[in-house]
């Protein structure tokens, strides 16, 4: 829009302009105050894959998962940096945990191309449950015969190695040693090599890859007598094995799309008696596993895995991909070729004027979180226990109030008919009318890791279907009142929720205060109060209509946010369908109470969320 012309003044007159140019003194440049260096770091990241193999076994039943992790830092010198970390993933095994929680720290010191890493690690399976027809509190057996124990949680201490031949090869390697792996009462040492040649950077788009190699033995003990079988009644001396890996990763920016071949020397029935696989079939005797079942789940596999890895401080790439790999170690540094001497740069007399930014239409947000349970529409997916979950959302603005974007968002959960991930699909477009957002689209839901849980073997009645996947499509106003305060909702229809063949439909209602910035010496931290409340209309459903609301304070900085929510429904107990729950829960876990994931909930949730707007870590940028 054209300003209005106005009048100008007269300039009142003085010396002639010539002379004006010669009294003018030069402007001095503000001179750039020096970055003050902290010797805190904190490094994130998360990860969708096609299978998640720990040390060649599958902890999710080959299907796919999820993992995110966080980890705090201090540098005490150049040389040595001390840490701690959390992560999460999404397993499917035969106690049925929640989740894999796991909590680390140790120490990385370096010596010029050497890096060293020395902790402990605790792998954490919240929310299993016992099967043993024999042992007390136990429900009964799996319906293949074999038996786990309710927790299977256990620790670990390591010492890895890491060095850097060139700086395009380097080689490495670790011990791990636990006293009761698995919580199996069997001690176990594994001892692994890793090898990684960088690629030559042939690939367009600054796109880097390279290849990897691991090979390890884990060495293991003999379990306690919850193992037992026939010959070996103290328990069985679990088979030591060698697994191997390789693969090829692309590199761009934080992202790495990672594809690998897994293998073990195991053999079907060996792997059942370690992994008590509820899989498993047939017969595949073997001294430890007389006339049991044989377990797929050491086999040859190929994994593709995407992940982010990200670094306030230099943008280290630390993720737990394996345990051979150098997770959260810093390279040692290699010398690098010096710049040739020439003449010096003659200083430029004029600034070069700033070329206008060429704005793309084309944008993506990614992110995760961990959180203490997982929970959708007042109803826990998690069944009351720690989950993690991560998205990737591409974006294209269609005009500068019109966006168009998919999205893919995969959480961990845990539910009755063994399901362990929940993907979520999404397709829409976000059109802005001044203060008025709306968000329409279509939301696929689809459950990784279904199974049909039988309450009995051979039986043909599924406890809870072992298909529950459904879509809905959707409409999310959002007007913004003033910088404070803005309120919302939102209407989701399916013609078939839950996958049970009848349409429903949920209402939803939003507000959102933001509370005034708290300073903290030269930081700033953000926080706002937000409230939800909602109604699944379900009738004529298999499912019974319920409301539910959440209200919940939240704190940001930058891109990290820390939300605490109290969240409640209307609903007294939590059968999957309009068969009391005591009936449905009698007949997949005799004995066991009632369903509660519709009760009231605290939840905690610790998220990183970024677009191109606030990802511009030091060193590169989109």
């Amino acid at each position: 829009m054209k300003a209005p012309e106005t009048k100008k003044p007269k300039e009142k007159k003085g010396k002639p302009e010539s002379e004006q140019k010669k009294e003018k003194k030069p402007e001095k440049k503000p001179e750039k105050k020096p970055e003050t260096w902290t010797p805190w770091d904190i490094a994130f990241g998360a990860a969708m894959m096609s299978d998640y193999r720990f040390r060649g076994i599958t902890q999710s039943n080959h299907a796919l998962s999820v993992a995110a992790y966080v980890e705090p830092r201090y540098n005490f010198n150049n040389s040595l940096q001390g840490y701690v970390g959390l992560s999460g993933e999404s397993v499917s095994l035969p106690n049925r945990p929640a989740s894999e929680i796991d909590f680390y720290g140790g120490i990385r010191p370096t010596f010029g191309r050497l890096a060293l890493d020395f902790g402990g690690w605790y792998y954490w399976y919240p929310g299993g449950d016992c099967f043993h027809n024999f042992a007390p509190g136990c429900l009964r057996s799996l319906l293949n015969g074999n038996v786990i124990k309710r927790d299977l949680s256990f620790g670990e201490v390591y010492g890895k190695a890491f060095y850097a031949v060139s700086d395009q090869f380097s080689l490495g390697g670790g011990a791990y040693w636990s006293p009761s792996v698995f919580n199996s009462g069997a001690d176990g040492t594994f001892v692994a090599g890793t090898a990684k040649y960088v690629l030559p950077t042939v690939l367009p788009n600054g796109v880097g890859w390279f290849i990897s190699a691991d090979v390890g033995h884990w060495f293991l003990g003999t379990s306690d007598n919850f193992y037992a079988v026939p010959g070996f009644p103290g328990g069985i001396p679990f088979k030591s094995y060698t697994t191997w890996d390789a693969g090829l990763a692309f590199i761009w920016k934080p992202f790495t799309l990672d594809l690998r071949y897994y293998d073990t020397n195991l053999n079907k029935g060996d792997c059942n008696a370690f992994t008590h696989d509820h899989t498993a079939s047939g017969v595949v005797s073997t001294p430890i596993n007389p006339g049991g079942p044989g377990s797929n789940w050491c086999g040859a596999a190929f994994v593709a895995k995407l992940s982010f890895d990200l670094s306030q401080d230099d943008n280290l790439r630390d993720t737990k991909t394996s345990d051979m790999n150098t997770s959260g170690m810093k390279m040692p540094e290699t010398n690098k070729p010096e710049k040739k001497k020439g003449k010096p740069e003659e200083k430029k007399e004029k600034s070069e004027e700033k070329k206008p930014e060429n704005k793309t239409p084309g944008d993506f947000a990614f992110g995760a979180s961990l959180m203490t349970e997982f929970n959708i529409r007042g109803i826990s997916g998690s069944n009351h226990q720690p989950a993690v979950s991560t998205y990737f959302e591409p974006r294209y603005n269609l005009r500068d109030n019109l966006q168009a974007y998919g999205r893919v968002e995969v959480d961990s959960i845990s539910l009755a008919n063994r399901a362990e991930a929940s993907i979520n699909l999404y397709a829409g477009i976000r059109p802005t009318l001044g203060n008025l957002t709306v968000d329409y689209g279509w939301w696929q839901r689809v459950f990784a890791g279904q199974v049909c849980n039988r309450p009995q073997a051979n039986s043909g009645f599924c406890g809870v279907p072992p298909n529950l996947n459904y879509g809905e499509i959707f409409a999310k106003p959002t007007y913004t009142v003033d910088k404070q305060f803005s309120f919302g909702g939102g209407v989701f229809w399916s013609p078939s929720v839950l996958n049970s063949g009848d349409q429903a439909t949920y209402v939803l209602g939003m507000a959102k205060y933001i509370l005034p910035t708290i300073h903290i010496g030269s930081r700033s931290l953000g926080w706002f109060l937000t409230a939800n409340i909602g109604h699944w209309f379900r009738e004529g459903t298999p499912y019974a209509s319920y409301t539910n609301g959440n209200i919940g304070l939240t704190f940001t900085s930058k891109q990290y946010k820390l939300d605490l929510r109290f969240s409640d429904s209307d609903k007294e107990d939590c059968d999957i369908a309009r068969t009391p729950s005591r009936v449905l829960s009698t007949a997949m876990n005799p004995g066991s109470p009632r369903s509660d994931r519709c009760k009231a909930t605290f939840i905690a949730k610790f998220s990183v969320d970024l677009d191109k707007g606030n990802w511009k870590w030091p060193g590169w940028s989109p």
